[in-house]
């Protein structure tokens, strides 16, 4: 009579990411999908262990679940929210009656950088043709390097608002993320 041997299952399989969309219309997290492993060694799978990281290289456990996907670890207000502009790394293990099986080959998902916020501008006639337009640099710059600025105008009668539709105003300019002045010329008097 032969005898049954079992072992830890194989590693989970096509461990993928998708943004995940918050009411509040962010993309800060993001959804985990995976494959059951190719073999469960004879004992049937338990449940899946997923695990986080900045670097590749320290880890951080996230939370435990029974299905193949992180959508319940998402539901109950886990880590896998994350800030704007960050990239993280996950991987996943399968466990059955035995044990632990090996970590899936890793993904990683990024969030879109948040734009600039808390910007302030002022004005200056510059003659009868010309305007001088000054900046400063955004309070919050949020997580990427600023590239550089736009400078519109709005002309009458259009509406001219700070809250208005961007399609009222025409870019004049595109000045490089270090200079923060502007000369509009060719401006009517008046």
């Amino acid at each position: 009579m032969g005898s049954t041997e079992f072992d830890v299952p194989d590693a989970p399989r096509s461990l993928s990411t998708q943004a995940v969309q918050a009411a509040s219309g962010d993309t800060n997290a993001v959804w985990l999908t995976w494959t059951a492993p190719a073999r469960d060694n004879g004992s049937t799978i338990l449940g899946y262990e997923v695990e986080g990281s900045l670097d590749g290289i320290d880890w951080t456990w996230l939370g435990s679940t029974t299905s193949k996907s992180a959508t319940d670890l998402l539901d109950s207000g886990s880590v896998l929210w994350f800030e704007p502009g960050q990239t993280r790394h996950y991987r996943v293990r399968a466990s059955n009656a035995v044990g632990d099986g090996q970590w899936s080959s890793t993904t990683r998902a990024a969030t879109a950088a948040s734009p600039p916020e808390g910007m302030s501008a002022w004005a200056q006639p510059n003659g009868q043709n010309a305007i001088d337009i000054f900046w400063g640099e955004p309070h919050l710059k949020g997580a990427a390097t600023i590239t550089g600025y736009q400078v519109q105008v709005c002309v009458p009668p259009k509406e001219c608002t700070a809250a208005n539709n961007d399609s009222d105003y025409s870019r004049v300019a595109s000045p490089s993320g270090t200079t923060l002045s502007y000369t509009h010329t060719g401006l009517q008097p008046g």
